[in-house]
């Protein structure tokens, strides 16, 4: 049986009654969500609801500076000190940096939580591990040029992205040949077709027999590094070859948990 589509109030007519409640922080808004007090007509997940429709942060939506104090109550390094000394550890991605805070390596005056902490200069974790900069180079390591790479790939014969990470991760692939070319060729990248040399399936030939297993497609989307649903959703055109679904939580209704387990991210 489908569940019937709600409705919600507009983003500011919510937000301005939820600032009138006085909660302090996310955990006080989760609490207050499960008590039976809020309106049907207000989520109990604004950050995905109002995405793109007014959504900025917990700080906006709570009007309330209680809890962001975490940065005064600690001497945090200054975020451009923080950031460069990070960007010396080689740290590709959230999971990693998570792996990292807790491993006991983690400096006092660097934080484990730092949009948070760093909320006023906080842009990007991509920004935060230098993704960004001369195409998401993680590593100061020298890779074959696009065209030479691309010619040595053609030559395995691999016929879609799936087949691709396989190999990459199977120990086979050379050194100088990047497992994430599409982050490292990022200025020529064109698309999986391009980089493996086969002609992708129209779209519109695809059934739903065809799509990959759930957590094969999870893994895949995992490496993408991708940060919402509407991120998704652009990364899978611009990839058409990978048979992803456009709505997963409908597709992989039996396995799925939510965005956060889809995208790899952790719940703040």
């Amino acid at each position: 049986m489908s569940r019937k589509k709600r409705k919600y109030l507009p983003f500011n007519e919510a937000r301005k009654y939820v600032r009138s409640l006085g909660l302090r922080s996310s955990t006080e808004w989760r609490a207050w969500s499960k008590s039976g007090s809020r309106p049907e007509t207000v989520p109990n997940n604004p950050n995905m609801i109002y995405m793109g429709k007014g959504w900025k942060n917990w700080k906006d939506w709570l009007g309330s500076k209680g809890v962001f104090i975490q940065r005064c109550s600690k001497n945090w390094r200054p975020f451009e000190e923080a950031k460069e000394y990070v960007r010396t550890l080689g740290i590709v991605s959230q999971n990693k940096w998570e792996m990292w805070s807790k491993s006991g390596l983690r400096p006092a005056d660097i934080p484990s939580n730092p949009p948070l902490t760093y909320r006023e200069e906080w842009v990007s974790w991509d920004d935060w591990f230098d993704y960004t900069s001369e195409c998401r180079l993680y590593y100061k390591k020298k890779f074959r040029p696009f065209e030479d790479a691309r010619a040595f790939v053609h030559t395995l014969g691999l016929k879609n992205a799936h087949a691709w990470f396989a190999y990459a991760a199977s120990g086979d692939r050379p050194d100088d040949i990047p497992s994430n070319p599409h982050r490292i060729y990022c200025k020529k990248w064109v698309s999986f077709p391009d980089w493996l040399g086969y002609t992708p399936i129209p779209r519109g030939n695809w059934h739903k027999k065809n799509w990959l297993p759930y957590t094969d497609a999870r893994e895949i989307v995992h490496r993408a590094n991708l940060k919402s649903a509407a991120e998704y959703r652009s990364w899978r055109k611009s990839n058409s070859d990978i048979m992803m679904p456009s709505e997963p939580a409908i597709t992989y209704s039996k396995d799925w948990v939510d965005w956060y387990d889809w995208l790899g991210k952790e719940r703040l």
